[in-house]
Parts: structure tokens; C-alpha cells; sequence
């Protein structure tokens, strides 16, 4: 299970890397979870996807629903049955 610390690590992470992403190109929990592990380390403790993909997922939602820090990002269509989000530029 993972600690309050690291769903907060992961969440930090989370909005950074969003925060980074190229304009108008999709992303869903996969690529998420390689930029994660890549740039920041975290992945490599977080070997369970059932704790660690709902933790993005929330993050991602909450980013969705309160879009003042990063207000373009929207939801895109899913891919492989996975879903995506996308930022969209200027809004």
C-alpha cells in the first residue's frame, strides 16, 4: 500500500509532468508511468499497478476538475482501451 508521502510524491510528480507535456499530444497512465520512472525515480518502490495507476488517476481528475495550474488539459479518446489526456494550448 502506498504511504501517504509517496501518493504525495506522486502526485507532485504528476502535476510537474503534466505541467511539461507537449502541446496536443496525448498521454495516458503508461507514458505517465515511464516519465515518472525516468525523471523522477519513483516508479522503481512502485511495483503495484493497483495502488499506484488509482493514485495518478486521482490526480489526474482533481487536476481535470480544478484546472487553475494547468488549465488546458483536457481528456482525450482512449487508446487500447487506456484512458488519455491531452493539453490543448490556449484556452
Amino acid at each position: 500500500m502506498l504511504s501517504e508521502l509517496e501518493k504525495a510524491s506522486v502526485t507532485d510528480a504528476v502535476h510537474a509532468l503534466v505541467g511539461d507535456m507537449p502541446i496536443g499530444v496525448p498521454f495516458g497512465f503508461r507514458r505517465l508511468r515511464a516519465l515518472l520512472s525516468e525523471r523522477h525515480g519513483i516508479t522503481d518502490d512502485v511495483r503495484d499497478d493497483e495502488e499506484f495507476k488509482p493514485t495518478v488517476e486521482e490526480t489526474m481528475d482533481r487536476m481535470l476538475t480544478y484546472p487553475k495550474a494547468i488549465p488546458d488539459l483536457q481528456i482525450a479518446p482512449e487508446v487500447d482501451g487506456e484512458l488519455q489526456w491531452v493539453r490543448a494550448g490556449a484556452v
